[in-house]
């Protein structure tokens, strides 16, 4: 029996660490961290958004296509107007 107190008195504190980490353990499973819910919330609310400007990219690419496609000038003269009036655009 001296010997068990002898080492109870020695160790106390590795007991005592392992009660401490096991009851950390076990409360710590019992409740639900509410930073955690709220960033499931706004990880789903991202995905959202994500989604969205996914589908508006796709949009804007075949506009873009649409445009690239269409011939705005069926002849010189019209050409050079557009560069014309451009350049004096930006030189104001």
């Amino acid at each position: 029996m001296k010997k068990i107190f002898k080492f109870l008195k020695n160790f106390w504190w590795l007991i005592l660490a392992v009660l401490a980490f096991v009851a950390g353990l076990s409360f710590r499973k019992g409740k639900k961290n509410p930073d955690v819910e709220l960033m499931k919330k706004q990880r789903k609310d991202l995905q959202k958004e994500e989604e969205k400007l996914k589908k508006e990219q796709k949009r804007l690419e075949r506009e873009a296509e649409e445009i690239e496609k269409k011939k705005y000038f069926d002849n010189p003269d019209d050409a050079v107007r557009f560069l014309n009036d451009t350049f004096r655009k930006r030189n104001k």
